[in-house]
């Protein structure tokens, strides 16, 4: 078997390699998942601990990285034993770097995993079993466990309260790539909303979502998505872009402000 291949682009050291274990080829996975991050040396470690905690044989693993200025890269060239693609470079916000990790990905579904948020223990063995036993679908979700400042926590998955609602959340969706007809998924004039532009024209185009029905991710309030009035000016513009009735989506950010 062939030794994969680890793609290093930006300001990393030639020697990183020589810190690598033996490689393993991962050039057709099953899964290609992508941390995208800038600055994040408190919480990248943990992302990266529990996607190691996976069967590695199921995933490929991207980081593209924003050129941080704090210990962000070197904790990533502390873990390349199980990365496969590693940029760390300027860019023109989070989902242009989103965008930019596509170009790399090379499984049949692609996740997205924020530098801030982490895997459930071993949950790619448990969604490749609900993909086997469920075939046919472009998207698999599960539920996001949202974990807040005061130490709380809360479960939320893709729902259908609203017409307006989101399908199912980025960083708990598994999207087949090949479903997906061009080759930028997410709208870089906005800044936290592009996702839910993304899941909800899925949604409306007809593409079939399957709910797994167990915690796929743990997500961390405080990110750039936390941004609660630039998120709601940005979920005005995407509604309004898809045509949606003004009680509608009024009705869908009062419902937001309510939960938060």
């Amino acid at each position: 078997m062939s030794k994969k291949k680890l793609i290093i682009k930006g300001s990393v050291e030639p020697n990183v390699l020589s810190k690598s274990k033996k490689m393993i080829d991962t050039r057709n996975p099953l899964f290609s998942i992508i941390t995208v991050c800038k600055n994040s040396e408190k919480t990248i470690e943990r992302t990266i601990d529990s996607i190691r905690k996976n069967e590695r044989k199921l995933f490929q693993f991207i980081i593209i990285d924003g050129k941080s200025t704090d210990h962000t890269c070197e904790i990533i060239k502390n873990n390349l034993d199980i990365v496969d693609t590693y940029i760390s470079e300027s860019d023109k916000g989070l989902y242009d770097a989103m965008n930019k990790g596509l170009q790399y990905a090379n499984g049949e579904f692609v996740i997205f995993i924020n530098s801030d948020d982490w895997l459930e223990d071993n949950v790619l063995a448990k969604v490749s079993n609900a993909i086997h036993n469920n075939p046919g679908y472009d998207i698999y979700h599960g539920y996001i466990t949202i974990n807040k400042s005061d130490n709380s926590s809360t479960t939320v998955v893709g729902h259908q309260t609203l017409p307006t609602s989101i399908p199912s959340y980025q960083p708990a969706s598994f999207v087949r790539k090949k479903s997906i007809l061009t080759e930028v998924w997410f709208d870089t004039k906005y800044k936290i909303a592009a996702d839910f532009k993304f899941f909800k024209h899925l949604e409306r185009q007809g593409y079939k979502f399957f709910n797994m029905n167990f915690c796929v991710t743990n997500f961390s309030l405080g990110g750039a998505s936390s941004n609660l009035k630039l998120r709601f000016n940005e979920l005005d513009q995407i509604l309004s872009e898809f045509n949606y009735s003004k009680w509608l989506v009024w009705l869908l950010i009062l419902r937001l402000r309510i939960k938060n």
